[in-house]
């Protein structure tokens, strides 16, 4: 019977959601137990699936700590929003000189391209321009992404500028916070990319580099569909997670000091798209061949992980742990991605 209980069943999803918990941390603020943005989520997810109803902003901005969580479960019943018939977007793109990187297609521009896509698709879904997301509050949020990857039938050096790029994107959502985009692009030079994207909501912390948990401010009719479950891209993503300070092994390393004019976004801090282009100006530095590294065809997919953020003054330490596999760690050693590549033939 205790498991029919919504309290019951809260406290459970409490448990399980926070490594080591008892009793005694019930009135421990979320940082305190050591709670990043995408473990909250989580957190609301399981909780909003132990009570059978979704949280409102203000229930769950109210809870500061796990007995603040329990208290919400005393209240009524509220019913899911329905899915509405979904938001998506169609562009084109002629390739020209903006668009290319020495010998093909940039991947700088591409992350680019894919995250504004999504960033538009989300305002859009909620019914706003992405300046304007907001929280409960009033203030400024921003899709902070978890993931993006991307799969191409030939490496980027094959897309050849004049080519024509046919963009067409989709956006799903799970819960309030966590959204996923779907890029089919297709050129008429015969060569593809998909694309998927995850991002949940956040807005810069105190501390620089540092982001906190948001929650956006749901329409009541969201244009966005629901999921009833959570997609293996998200699960994928939480699995990386959970072994992001495993030990690995080094084969190469190097510093790389953040370029704020090059590498950060409007907000001050690390972009999406500086990420692997990152990796690969020290992949180039570590290979100590430069012409060679530089005259490669490019990748064919990649799959980038975000953990963290980083801000002005940073410094960044790539780690290469077998060939297709590096990652990047802050100054205090704490590890804010994990990337992984396939290339072309070197």
């Amino acid at each position: 019977m205790a498991q029919a209980d919504p309290k019951a069943r809260l406290a459970a999803a409490i448990a399980a959601s926070i490594q080591g918990f008892t009793p005694a941390d019930a009135r421990r603020s979320w940082a305190e137990l050591g709670l990043d943005s995408f473990a909250l989520l989580s957190l609301r997810l399981a909780a909003e699936e132990a009570l059978g109803r979704e949280l409102t902003d203000a229930e769950w901005l109210s809870a500061a700590s796990p007995g603040d969580l329990l208290a919400v479960s005393r209240a009524g019943l509220q019913p899911r929003p329905a899915a509405a018939a979904g938001v998506t977007l169609a562009e084109q793109v002629r390739l020209s000189m903006p668009h290319m990187a020495m010998g093909g297609l940039s991947e700088g521009w591409l992350f680019r391209a894919l995250g504004d896509l999504h960033w538009r698709l989300v305002g859009a879904g909620l019914g706003v321009l992405p300046h304007q997301l907001a929280d409960a509050g009033g203030r400024r949020i921003f899709p902070a992404f978890g993931r993006i990857r991307f799969e191409a039938s030939a490496p980027l050096g094959a897309f050849e500028e004049g080519e024509t790029l046919a963009f067409e994107a989709s956006l799903q959502r799970f819960g309030a916070a966590l959204f996923f985009s779907n890029v089919s692009v297709s050129s008429d030079g015969g060569r593809s990319i998909g694309a998927e994207l995850m991002s949940s909501f956040a807005y810069p912390a105190l501390e620089a580099g540092r982001l906190a948990a948001a929650q956006p401010v749901l329409p009541e009719r969201c244009a966005v569909p629901g999921l009833e479950a959570l997609p293996a891209f998200a699960a994928g993503f939480a699995e990386r997670r959970q072994e992001r300070d495993a030990p690995r092994p080094v084969l190469a390393r190097c510093r790389y000091a953040l370029q704020p004019q090059h590498d950060l976004n409007g907000l001050g801090l690390l972009y999406c798209a500086a990420y692997p282009v990152i990796a690969d100006i020290c992949e180039m530095r570590a290979a100590g061949d430069a012409a060679r590294w530089g005259a490669a065809p490019g990748p064919l997919s990649r799959d980038v992980f975000y953990f963290g953020n980083a801000g002005r003054g940073a410094a960044l330490e790539w780690r290469l742990h077998e060939p297709s596999l590096a990652t990047l760690a802050r100054d205090d050693g704490t590890v804010v991605a994990l990337i992984e590549t396939q290339r072309g033939d070197r």
